[in-house]
């Protein structure tokens, strides 16, 4: 594993190397070199060689992708503003595309502007509809604007076209119980343990689910 990551680092370092290089005459690369340091983790760069690479090529086809780039690597930083400015500019160069949206949405659920992660999510829903990780987010924003009983219909019908899903069955239990609807919330947390038998925390949330639920009745 060791070996493994040793070669990785090298390759990376190699592609660095030609990248830093080749942008001296090809201001092209620096989408590439943006790219190879966002891999890195070196967010901060990334953003830098992106800017740069709009700034001299302002017409060129891969200006979208480029600030795709900074919007998440702002997001990564915790940068959340200029991040929402990087993906907001992004709807309208992509605006039949639900990935901008989505992203869009996230970074400003992330600055509890649930209101505007709502119409974010929903414009990406009309752009791919009934997707369930666009509904598992829109359920989280909902929840989050105080709105249960809508966030729990969103998770369900996000759980109902991936029924296998953990992380969606954990968010339609949880939103369930939020309500106090105990007897309900059994039921995706039952099937949380049905497809994680070895997982105790879910069978320690089953077993408080169903008390709660049988005090209820």
């Amino acid at each position: 594993a060791l070996a493994s990551e040793l070669v990785a680092a090298n390759e990376h370092s190699a592609a660095m190397r030609q990248l830093e290089e080749a942008v001296k005459d090809y201001p092209q690369a620096r989408l590439g070199l943006a790219t190879e340091l966002a891999t890195t983790g070196r967010m901060a760069d990334a953003v830098v060689q992106a800017q740069e690479f709009i700034r001299l090529l302002p017409d060129n086809a891969e200006v979208p992708t480029a600030r795709d780039l900074m919007g998440r690597a702002y997001a990564l930083q915790g940068l959340y503003e200029p991040a929402v400015e990087q993906f907001t500019v992004l709807t309208h160069a992509r605006p039949n595309e639900a990935g901008p949206y989505i992203s869009l949405g996230d970074a400003q659920l992330r600055q509890r502007r649930v209101d505007e992660a709502i119409a974010s999510y929903d414009s990406a829903l009309k752009r791919k509809p009934g997707d369930p990780d666009i509904l598992g987010q829109l359920g989280l924003a909902l929840g989050a604007a105080g709105r249960r009983r809508e966030a729990s219909l969103v998770f369900d019908n996000a759980a109902a076209a991936r029924p296998n899903d953990l992380r969606l069955l954990n968010l339609l239990g949880r939103s369930l119980a939020a309500e106090g609807r105990y007897g309900e919330a059994v039921l995706p947390m039952r099937r949380i343990v049905q497809l994680a038998p070895k997982d105790a925390t879910a069978a320690d949330n089953l077993r408080v689910m169903e008390q709660l639920a049988a005090r209820q009745q």
